[in-house]
């Protein structure tokens, strides 16, 4: 982990505001394929990890609310429930 050359705070879904650890560079496979991203690491959080917009844009994502799926790279995932072996992102370190 590396940490942020300034002071950048994010406010959450609660209306805090964090101030990050530092940022790391995760090896994340979609569809077979690796791609390296650049994450921030909070403190605290409710997920394991939260995908942002630069993300969702360099692979590719397309989003269907209604139907609340997203596809990467082709991939499609939706809700757990409707499939009986779900979709994964997987991380991986050097």
């Amino acid at each position: 982990m590396f940490p942020l050359h300034n002071s950048t705070v994010f406010k959450v879904a609660n209306g805090s505001y964090v101030l990050p650890k530092g940022k790391c560079t995760l090896q994340i496979g979609i569809s077979g394929q690796i791609h390296p991203f650049e994450f921030v690491v909070l403190p605290e959080c409710s997920y394991d990890i939260i995908l942002g917009w630069n993300f969702l844009q360099a692979s590719g994502a397309l989003i269907d609310c209604g139907r609340s799926q997203l596809t990467l790279d082709g991939a499609e995932a939706a809700p757990e429930k409707e499939f009986a072996k779900p979709l994964r992102l997987c991380a991986m370190t050097d």
